[in-house]
């Protein structure tokens, strides 16, 4: 005769049966077992991390330090010779000047208009030269051969200044220039250009303020010179 087992003996058969199975199924050393609790995940979580910390490139970081300043060493101006003296001294006549002049003739250092005269104004004040009115930037000329004696702006009033030593104890000074093209020491010949004409200093239009001296004695430099070239401002 044929016996069945009921439900409940059946469930109880199933339970021993996972009992004795599970446990040997945890046991079991395949690296890849669902069956081991996540131990076997674990473990490759761990290896990955690791690999990848391995893997992972050094960040490097860099100190920047500034760059030490280096400050640019500024030329020595030269100072204005002490022959030269900005403040009015008596000017020689027109005698004098013919009997110092010799053979040495000077060419005008830009053309344009004379605006202020030789010697003394109306006001009281005088002029040891000539003023030029003339286009800013035009070209100044050496008015004849000699050696740059001095090139700078010490003497604020005068602005840009270029004095020039000539023969037979000449100088010629050029003050108000935009710039200058020539350093002390240089040799000029007539004609040259020395600077550009500007409007430094105290004045307050392009110009260009021109004495000749003879010794430290400032003469009248229409005498010495030919026709003035004027030119149209602009």
């Amino acid at each position: 005769m044929k016996v069945r087992t009921g439900r409940h003996e059946g469930a109880r058969g199933l339970i021993l049966a996972l009992a004795i199975f599970v446990p040997l199924a945890g046991c079991t050393t395949s690296p890849r077992t669902q069956l081991d609790w996540g131990v076997n995940d674990r473990v490759h979580h761990k290896t990955v991390v690791a690999s990848r910390a391995v893997r992972a490139p050094v960040r490097r970081q860099y100190a920047y330090r500034a760059a030490a300043i280096v400050p640019t060493p500024r030329p020595a101006q030269s100072v204005v010779p002490g022959w030269y003296r900005p403040t009015p001294r008596p000017a020689q006549s027109d005698a004098a000047v013919a009997q110092t002049s010799g053979d040495v003739r000077f060419v005008w250092p830009t053309g344009g208009h004379v605006i202020t005269e030789f010697g003394a104004a109306d006001n009281g004040e005088r002029s040891d030269g000539i003023n030029i009115a003339a286009p800013s930037g035009q070209p100044i000329r050496a008015a004849a051969d000699g050696t740059v004696s001095y090139a700078g702006n010490d003497l604020k009033s005068y602005g840009n200044l270029v004095l020039i030593r000539h023969g037979d104890d000449y100088v010629t000074a050029y003050a108000h220039a935009e710039r200058m093209v020539v350093n002390r020491g240089d040799s000029v010949t007539k004609g040259q250009i020395i600077a550009y004409v500007g409007s430094t200093g105290d004045v307050s239009q392009p110009q260009l303020h021109f004495e000749i001296r003879h010794g430290v004695h400032p003469v009248d430099p229409r005498p010495l010179l030919g026709p003035l070239q004027v030119v149209a401002s602009r």
